[in-house]
């Protein structure tokens, strides 16, 4: 397209813009902005219409023309929009009222305390029920996050606890066990039979050294490195005591020490 016919495409639009801006400011809004949208979308590909294809002519569409349209109909809109929202409230207040209760409700408050203060007043106090119930409502919340958390604490405490019990009673029974099974250098070797106990309290009590040693090789490999604790489940009497002393174990019966 010529030089001329894009000037005179330029100044047709202009010419448009500003007479439909007498006669309805938003669609003279809708036309900048498509004429901005048309000229963006040239800077980036340019297109055979209306000019568009080269980027220098959108560039001076959307700079000359497009932004001064929005920006001239914008301030038209706001224009009418007061001088509409002063004949209403000069004709008709309740209208007026209703019109700023859907579009703007703080100048809505301000106006009703003006025009009407007893629904002012209605209104206040409607406002100030409804925070009274949200404050409400907000402390029952808190006080019951706090009623789970405290519950939640007390589970764990409650389950830690059991778990501490737990871990007593499992470290008593080890203990009672290792309390009557031999050990070769802290290692459990098993038990002896209550007969074998009789027969080794028997030889001990006996000073049979041989019948001794004959049991505790049976069930501890030798007498060397090997402690009895078994004085306490009444498997032996009290009279005998057998226990680990470095690389030996000594056996006492209430007469001498054998080794």
């Amino acid at each position: 397209m010529s030089i001329l016919k894009k000037v005179a495409v330029y100044f047709v639009l202009f010419c448009a813009g500003g007479f439909l801006l007498q006669i309805n400011a938003e669609a003279t809004f809708l036309l900048g902005a498509v004429i901005g949208i048309a000229s963006c979308i040239a800077l980036i590909k340019p297109f055979a219409y209306l000019g568009f294809d080269s980027r220098i002519f959108a560039l001076i569409m959307l700079v000359f023309l497009s932004i001064p349209v929005l920006g001239v109909s914008r301030e038209k809109i706001a224009s009418n929009r007061i001088e509409f929202l002063t004949n209403l409230k000069a004709t008709d207040p309740a209208a007026y009222l209703t019109e700023l209760q859907n579009n703007n409700p703080e100048k809505w408050l301000i106006e009703l305390a003006l025009l009407a203060p007893k629904e002012h007043q209605a209104e206040m106090a409607r406002r100030a029920t409804i925070a009274a119930q949200k404050a409400e409502e907000a402390a029952a919340q808190r006080a019951e996050e706090s009623r789970r958390l405290q519950v939640e604490r007390d589970r764990q405490a409650a389950k830690a606890q059991r778990a501490e019990r737990a871990q007593e009673a499992a470290l008593a029974r080890e203990q009672a066990q290792t309390a009557t099974v031999p050990r070769i250098s802290g290692a459990y070797v098993g038990c002896m039979t209550k007969a074998a106990l009789d027969e080794f309290t028997t030889a001990a009590v006996n000073n049979d050294l041989r019948q001794i040693r004959a049991l505790t090789d049976t069930f501890c490999i030798s007498i060397e490195n090997m402690e009895y604790s078994i004085v306490s489940r009444g498997f032996m009497t009290s009279q005998i005591r057998a226990y680990g002393n470095g690389n030996s174990a000594l056996l006492w019966t209430p007469s001498e020490a054998l080794r």
